[in-house]
């Protein structure tokens, strides 16, 4: 029971400390527990059936698990937006899994500070680097997966997270829903729907890494449990984690790139020119003017981001993630 762990101890008291990590979701009993390593929570069989049959008044949800960096972001006492990656500040520096995460802040800033400022801090999966899932389509780099009420100490329930980030956030994009209409809520019948589920955000038709299990009463998540496919594992088994391979970025999907500005002269000219260029796919044409800018100021990170995701449109890989 999730309110029965306090996940985020004294985050009310001292909102300015960075936060305790988001609580380990366990694996379901069965099947996807093969894809468990040493350190995670397996839950038993009595345990797991228990969740998936929930109590009365529970209702129960399940999203795509998405295969990136866990964040949370919080507000500090002085007004302040703090990342954390798990129990540490995240690493926002050029180079790193996180170099894309200031200039997200800032395009989202007024819309996370109204959010934040109402006593929430917001849980999500930063996929701007391959971990081991490939996501081609993305609608951002950030998906919310939950929303933790500080001062009630509870997660909110899927309904209460969409409503609350709808009036508050409209542009933070959440985890997909899976349908379970007519599947039988067990370990084996989620392997099975988990195995014939397409990925919202993979082209070439893969499944997902994942079922996240969430039973919820009222407001309030109660407790949550995660599904992974065995096969993932065997993945990261005979490739390596990615950490220890060559960097590759997802991608946005192109006609979802940021609206521009109106071409001019200069730098700012010639950012407009590769957005356009770029939602239009024409990639040699973006790469052109992305490079035009990252000469005319070599400092300029957004730049550099656009020359990177060019690199990608034309399938230039290494040179990719090199730009990144």
């Amino acid at each position: 029971d999730t309110n029965e762990r306090p996940e985020c101890t004294k985050v009310k008291e001292e909102m300015s400390a960075p936060l305790t990590r988001f609580p380990r979701t366990p694996h379901l009993a069965g099947r996807g527990a093969a894809a468990a390593t040493s350190d995670d929570v397996v839950l038993s069989c009595r345990e797991s059936d228990l969740l998936l049959r929930g109590e009365a008044g529970d209702e129960i949800a399940l999203e795509e698990k998405v295969d990136g960096a866990n964040v949370g972001i919080s507000l500090s006492a002085s007004g302040q937006i703090c990342v954390t990656n798990r129990s540490h500040t995240a690493d926002l520096s050029p180079g790193t899994q996180f170099s894309k995460m200031p200039g997200w802040l800032d395009q989202h800033h007024d819309e996370l500070a109204a959010l934040l400022g109402r006593g929430f801090v917001l849980y999500g999966e930063w996929l701007q680097i391959k971990h081991t899932v490939p996501y081609q389509g993305l609608p951002d780099w950030f998906l919310a997966f939950d929303l933790f009420d500080i001062e009630r100490q509870a997660f909110l329930a899927t309904s209460e997270r969409d409503a609350a980030l709808k009036e508050h956030a409209p542009s933070v994009h959440v985890v997909p829903r899976i349908d379970s209409k007519g599947v039988t809520l067990s370990q084996e019948g989620l392997l099975g729907l988990l195995r014939s589920t397409r990925s919202a955000y993979r082209t070439d038709g893969g499944t997902p890494e994942g079922i996240v299990v969430r039973v919820e009463r009222g407001a309030a998540l109660r407790s949550r449990a995660k599904l992974v496919d065995p096969e993932f594992k065997q993945e990261i088994d005979s490739t390596g984690h990615w950490m220890h391979q060559h960097k590759t970025p997802n991608a946005v999907r192109p006609d979802l790139w940021e609206e521009a500005p109106q071409p001019g002269d200069g730098v700012e000219g010639l950012l407009a020119e590769a957005r356009a260029l770029g939602r239009a796919r024409d990639y040699e044409g973006a790469l052109r003017a992305a490079e035009e800018a990252c000469a005319a100021q070599r400092l300029c990170s957004e730049a550099h981001c656009m020359r990177g995701q060019a690199l990608f449109g034309l399938g230039r890989w290494r040179e990719a993630g090199e730009a990144f």
